[in-house]
């Protein structure tokens, strides 16, 4: 019945918790998973495109490399796949020209399936796909669910969205670091997420950090080495670009599981082609970077 299984993949914790499903549907059906890994390229001179396409392919191909290691373990059959392009078109051209049979999508579920949160490629997969979709509910949520966070930026929809995304959670949202000194003034938090300009956000992490509460910083106009440094310095746990805010539930995971300590290593692992390609690190220099914030992580 399910011969062929597509089940694409983004390096994201969430996507990866569909391959169990796959695994079970098949070994019953004796099946094939084909895992595919969709690649964006953005920059505009075609020198830095033909350099980022490389770096991408390879990134993904290494990663589909580990997966399918991990999962033929299970004796089953498994091909990898990675391209460029709009992951969600990408995703439903592939299954309807190799005859895929099922598309297995991770959801970022919260209960009934008429409520689930899907995000914008699980949502143009849905919508026309050619083939059938089985949308996995997310079990991870769940470490987030209830959980207590500060989110302050200068920037009102910013804050909406950071809502948006993490709707498992209780948010306090501060537009401005007096609200958010309030904030901390008198409640506990398990996270917080901070800007950095606009709202005094190294000012606000050193406070955050003395109260032993993890903390991400969030920020557009900040995204430079010495931000990045200083944030690790000051005892941020992970640092994101705001382009990068709808992967922000699956950064916090990270966040959780390694118990509110520094996830800097995997933040590198994730985003090395974004740092590499915006701050002009070599790969010389990453991996003294690399080092050097892992060093500040033990610290």
């Amino acid at each position: 019945m399910y011969k062929n299984i597509l089940v694409p993949l983004d390096q994201s914790p969430l996507a990866e918790e569909g391959i169990e499903s796959a695994i079970t549907l098949a070994k019953a059906f004796d099946s094939t998973i084909h895992l595919l890994y969709v690649f964006e390229i953005i920059p505009l001179l075609k020198r830095d495109k033909e350099a980022e396409y490389r770096t991408l392919k390879n990134e993904g191909e290494t990663y589909l490399s580990e997966v399918k290691e991990r999962i033929s373990e299970f004796g089953v059959s498994v091909k990898t796949v990675v391209v460029p392009g709009d992951p969600g078109l990408v995703i439903c051209d592939y299954a309807e020209k190799e005859d895929m049979d099922i598309i297995l999508l991770s959801a970022r579920g919260r209960g009934e399936i008429e409520r689930w949160a899907l995000g914008s490629v699980s949502d143009k997969v849905v919508r026309h796909s050619p083939k059938p979709v089985w949308l996995v509910k997310s079990a991870s949520r769940d470490l987030l669910r209830g959980r207590t966070i500060l989110a302050v930026d200068d920037e009102v929809d910013v804050l909406d969205v950071i809502e948006e995304v993490l709707d498992m959670c209780i948010i306090d949202k501060a537009p401005d670091h007096d609200t958010a000194v309030k904030c901390l003034k008198n409640n506990r938090y398990d996270l917080a997420i901070l800007d950095i300009m606009g709202v005094d956000g190294f000012d606000l992490l050193k406070r955050t950090a003395e109260k032993g509460i993890p903390t991400v910083m969030l920020t557009a106009h900040a995204v430079t080495e010495e931000s990045l440094s200083r944030s690790a310095r000051l005892g941020a746990v992970s640092f994101l670009p705001k382009e990068k805010m709808p992967e922000l539930e699956s950064f916090l995971l990270d966040v959780i599981r390694s118990s509110g300590k520094p996830v800097w290593k995997k933040l590198f692992d994730r985003l090395s082609p974004y740092f590499r390609k915006n701050f002009g690190w070599s790969a010389k220099e990453e991996a003294k970077l690399r080092e050097e914030f892992e060093a500040i992580g033990k610290e």
